[in-house]
């Protein structure tokens, strides 16, 4: 969604995102790798970081959560400076970030990943454009997976129970479990 060069070679890298994104906000020298092995509390505090900072958190807020997660005190200014750093480090992120944004106030609504409209009011744009945007690409996804999916497991008595989020829980008889997995995976 958002075509963020860093995020993408985190992924293709298969890099945690959350300890490269603390590396970047934080200006650690650990590599992202020792970021997740030895510095838990502080990939934690990225992802807690990053998801306040996507759903409109302010300096005070996420400087409080750099302040619990990291146990060293982190001033407003120390606060500016880390979302600078983020900005910085993930342009993609905050470009995706205002242009949502942007559409939302302009239509008063964003088009997901399938195209649909999933409508927000514009006074929570800037707040709940990115995280609607981006759950209602994953729950538009799992359904098209579920319907996908659907002819395959019909042919051995399977049946799609429930989609939970971004799951699919399917009755299955357990001499098919290994096939269900396999083609799942």
């Amino acid at each position: 969604l958002s075509a963020d060069k860093m995020l993408i070679k985190a992924f293709e890298t298969e890099q945690d995102f959350y300890s490269v994104m603390m590396k970047g906000v934080l200006g650690l020298k650990q590599s992202p790798e020792a970021i997740k092995a030895d510095m838990p509390r502080v990939r934690n505090t990225g992802k807690t970081f990053w998801l306040a900072y996507m759903y409109g958190a302010g300096p005070s807020r996420l400087g409080y959560i750099i302040q619990k997660g990291t146990g060293k005190p982190v001033s407003y200014n120390d606060a500016v400076r880390f979302i600078n750093n983020f900005r910085a480090s993930f342009p993609g992120l905050a470009e995706l970030q205002e242009s949502t944004a942007s559409q939302i106030m302009k239509f008063g609504y964003i088009e997901n990943i399938l195209k649909r409209h999933v409508y927000v009011p514009k006074e929570d744009a800037y707040h709940k454009g990115v995280n609607a945007l981006v759950q209602s690409s994953a729950s538009d996804l799992c359904c098209q997976g579920a319907l996908d999916l659907d002819p395959y497991i019909r042919g051995i008595g399977a049946s799609i129970i429930l989609l939970i989020h971004d799951e699919i829980l399917i009755e299955v008889k357990p001499e098919h479990t290994d096939y269900i997995n396999e083609w799942a995976d």
